[in-house]
């Protein structure tokens, strides 16, 4: 009997020594960092689009009425807010996985730039609601001075696309794709 429980105390701390090999980091594959990249910079552009498409609903509920109800317009302003500070958090992290590449750096300081523009006007959107509703005109008029920015943010990013080499992505489709990613 003491044989079998030494036999089985030896055989969990083979398996405990085992299991926490393997647990350690693996080295990664040398594809691994601009999957990283392109995983990061689809999610920024996804959020800036995201965002735009937010600026677009305000736009056209602005467009629909005389006064502007408050309480849309903010639910809105806090999904670009949102999606604006996804994109930078994305976008941060590359311009730190690629402090050599000047293209890709210029890129990204002007997306930096035009998101600032954009929490700017989501500033100014909230001051004109702040009282309950805002004028249908000043709401529209700021909507189209943020969606341009957000369009020229999403212009911008594809310059650091081609920057970073990263290739567009497919549609998704069942016929002829495969079901799971190339490695």
């Amino acid at each position: 009997m003491k044989t079998v429980s030494k036999l089985m105390s030896m055989l969990m701390i083979c398996v405990a020594i085992g299991t926490a090999g393997l647990a350690q980091d693996r080295p990664r594959d040398s594809g691994s960092k601009a999957r990283g990249q392109a995983f990061k910079f689809w999610v920024s552009r996804s959020a800036n689009a995201h965002a735009r498409d937010n600026a677009r609903s305000i736009f056209h509920y602005g467009r629909i009425q005389q006064a502007v109800p408050a309480v849309p317009v903010q639910e809105h302003l806090t999904a670009v807010r949102d999606n604006v500070q996804k994109s930078q958090k994305a976008i941060s992290d590359l311009k730190k996985d690629n402090p050599e590449n000047k293209e890709a750096l210029a890129s990204i300081a002007r997306v930096d730039a035009l998101h600032k523009k954009v929490l700017e006007h989501c500033d100014r959107l909230d001051a004109q609601v702040a009282d309950g509703e805002g004028d249908s005109e000043e709401v529209c008029a700021c909507c189209v001075d943020m969606h341009r920015d957000l369009s020229a943010a999403d212009a911008e990013m594809e310059k650091l696309m081609k920057a970073l080499k990263i290739e567009k992505l497919e549609v998704p489709g069942h016929e002829g794709s495969s079901a799971s990613p190339e490695k």
